[in-house]
């Protein structure tokens, strides 16, 4: 639940630490790449 909330009521519930402010700029590979303000994460796209 901490790490991967299903939901983003559970994520805002456990608390803002829980939500990144950003946007997906590419999708490759099954991974996505999101961008924030200084920041740059990639994921598992899905």
């Amino acid at each position: 639940m901490y790490g991967s909330p299903k939901t983003l009521f559970t994520a805002e519930f456990m608390g803002s630490n829980n939500r990144l402010h950003g946007k997906v700029t590419e999708v490759r590979d099954g991974k996505a790449r999101i961008e924030g303000k200084g920041w740059v994460l990639w994921g598992q796209a899905g």
